[in-house]
């Protein structure tokens, strides 16, 4: 009796080789699309809660500039913060995208050694955000401080990829913050004098979890690190 063998056609290789090539990376694309699309979760962001409606509101700049003059350190929640923020920051678009594009609300999440900037956007009609890591740097010995890109490594094996922030729920590399590197220097600009009382007129400060510390403790020798802080920093 003859043994027939079943073998497969040639074009049943092609179609599972078009699938690896083609469709595979169709889908992942578009999961990255939709992620970036869909805007952050900011329910664990202080001040975020309409909740947080009734709380009032410190003077944040009174608060720098007695800082400023005093021998004291000052402590701001990231909830007194993005409440500050939300009385005082006139949201405005410009540009010939204005009619399509709104610009919501800033807020700000503190972590240890860093600070995530977000801005929520309607596109549309549609919400999205987009946000930005920074730290602040400080070196014995010079008179100023900068604000800067922070992110750790994007991935463990390449360490040389930093995280940037986040497109909606997709977390970036720094790479792609080019595109929104001018609305965050916009940002700065609309804030002159508080940058310059946080930045230059207090000696010290330093992100924390929930918070930012303000330390206008002057100390002798190496240690005293007056700082200075210029939009132009921002980079």
């Amino acid at each position: 009796m003859a043994t027939h063998y079943k073998t497969q056609s040639g074009g049943g290789c092609l179609s599972k080789l078009f699938y690896i090539v083609v469709i595979i990376p169709v889908l992942l694309v578009g999961m990255l699309v939709y992620h970036a699309a869909s805007p952050q979760d900011l329910s664990d962001v202080g001040g975020y809660s309409p909740s947080t409606g009734a709380v009032k509101t410190r003077d944040l700049r009174a608060i720098l500039e007695k800082a400023s003059k005093r021998d004291s350190t000052v402590i701001l929640s990231e909830t007194e913060v993005n409440l500050w923020l939300r009385e005082n920051l006139v949201a405005k678009q410009g540009g010939k995208f204005g009619k399509n594009i709104s610009l919501d609300a800033i807020w700000v999440r503190f972590e240890d050694g860093y600070a995530e900037l977000i801005m929520q956007r309607t596109i549309m009609g549609t919400p999205f955000t987009s946000s930005m890591y920074v730290q602040i740097e400080q070196k014995i010995g010079e008179n100023m401080a900068k604000l800067s890109l922070h992110g750790g490594p994007y991935w463990e094996e390449l360490p040389m990829i930093k995280r940037g922030g986040h497109f909606g729920r997709l977390e970036v590399p720094q790479g792609f913050l080019l595109l929104v590197l001018p609305s965050y220097k916009k940002l700065a600009a609309a804030f002159p004098e508080e940058l310059e009382l946080a930045f230059t007129k207090i000696a010290r400060c330093r992100f924390e979890r929930d918070r930012i510390a303000f330390d206008s403790r002057q100390t002798l020798g190496d240690q005293g690190m007056p700082a200075g802080f210029s939009p132009r920093n921002l980079k």
